[in-house]
This record gives structure tokens, C-alpha cells and sequence, in this order.
């Protein structure tokens, strides 16, 4: 059996260099345990087998933290809109309740000096989740094709 038959019928993971990537992603403020389990669920899930599989879901891990720092980002921005405007910050909103209260709270203050802030994150949380959302859809047709033996030779 050649090496190339020996490959394709065994598929090996492909090694994606996560102390890397973290290295260069997670900033002092933030902890590498967080970056270190989303990691870990995105290689579980993906299970690159490829060079080009490899490729994508580092590009998706380097996304997904960048959208999971914008959502901080997000609950740091609400936390100080409310601090504005003298309301406390008890009970802090979470996920898309964050999202709904950046609304109102700016909206309901239309001259507040955070909405420019809150648009530029929006942009890049916009653009991200559609970056993912590509890099996600290369990913299945890359597993598609492996899965139906078309695939190329897997990472030694």
C-alpha cells in the first residue's frame, strides 16, 4: 500500500500551532484559558485534516476571538453608557440583551458621545460574522469532499 492509499484511508489531524495563535491574539487584559477552550471546541468540531482544512480553521479561530473581543467590547461600551447616565450597573445585560440595551440607551440619548463607538463595533462584528460565515462554508466543502474520497493528500 503506498503512502498516498495509507493516508487517504487513515486521515491524520492536521496540526494547528494554537500557542501560536495565542500568542499573537490574546492581549494582557483577556485570558488565554478562554481562547485556549474555544480552541479546543473549534478543533473538535472541524478536525483538520488538511493543509487547506488547517488554513481555515485557524483563520476561524483568529475570527471567532476577534467577534468573542467585540462582544466584551460591547459590555464594557454599555457599562459606561450607563455610567453616563448616572444609571447603575447592576444586573449587567448579557449576550443579545447587551445588544437591545446599547439600543435603547442610545437611542433614548440621541447627542450620547458613545454612538459612534457602538456603530463602529457594530461594523466589525458585521464583518467578521460574514468573514466566519465564508471561512466556515470552505471548511464543509473541503470536509465534503475528503468524506467522499475526493479529497487531497491529509497533513503527514
Amino acid at each position: 500500500m503506498s503512502n498516498q492509499t495509507a493516508s487517504a484511508a487513515t486521515p491524520r489531524l492536521a496540526h494547528v500551532d494554537c500557542d501560536r495563535l495565542a500568542s499573537t491574539l490574546v492581549l494582557g487584559s483577556e485570558r488565554r484559558a478562554d481562547f485556549d477552550a474555544m480552541a479546543q471546541s473549534v478543533l473538535a468540531h472541524w478536525q483538520p485534516a488538511s493543509p487547506e482544512e488547517n488554513f481555515f480553521v485557524e483563520t476561524l479561530l483568529v475570527d471567532l476571538w476577534h467577534l468573542d473581543r467585540i462582544n466584551r467590547m460591547k459590555s464594557t461600551l454599555l457599562e459606561m453608557v450607563l455610567r453616563d447616565a448616572g444609571t447603575p450597573v447592576t444586573d449587567m445585560a448579557e449576550g443579545a440583551k447587551v445588544d437591545a440595551a446599547l439600543d435603547h440607551w442610545i437611542t433614548s440619548n440621541p447627542k450620547s458621545r458613545f454612538r459612534e463607538a457602538l456603530r463602529r463595533l457594530r461594523t466589525m462584528e458585521r464583518k467578521l460574522l460574514q468573514a466566519s460565515g465564508h471561512v466556515e462554508k470552505q471548511l464543509s466543502l473541503l470536509q465534503a469532499e475528503r468524506w467522499m474520497g475526493g479529497g487531497r493528500e491529509t497533513a503527514e
